[in-house]
């Protein structure tokens, strides 16, 4: 729950109710939600572990990556999918 909490992704029935969430002195918590995306977005991703949570096999690899950097880090859909290009060739 601590990673959800940093990352302002916890249930709609959880909330944090005290205390400070620090990246280089900036509390987090104080962040609007696309604020906080942004700056931890920059630094820390999260890597889920369970395999209904991770890359959904019915949609494409690059569609899947290229949305968590216009989620996360505010990136136009034409930088995201050019940033990943070079990777996904070297995938193939």
């Amino acid at each position: 729950m601590t990673g959800k909490a940093v990352l302002g992704i916890l249930p709609p029935s959880v909330e944090v109710t005290e205390g400070e969430i620090l990246l280089d002195g900036t509390d987090l918590l104080k962040l609007p939600l696309k604020d906080r995306r942004r700056s931890i977005g920059a630094v820390a991703a999260l890597i889920p572990q369970d395999p209904l949570t991770a890359l959904n096999p019915s949609h494409r690899i690059a569609t899947q990556i290229t949305d968590r950097l216009v989620d996360s880090l505010g990136w136009s859909g034409t930088s995201s999918l050019a940033g990943t290009s070079p990777s996904m060739r070297r995938l193939a």
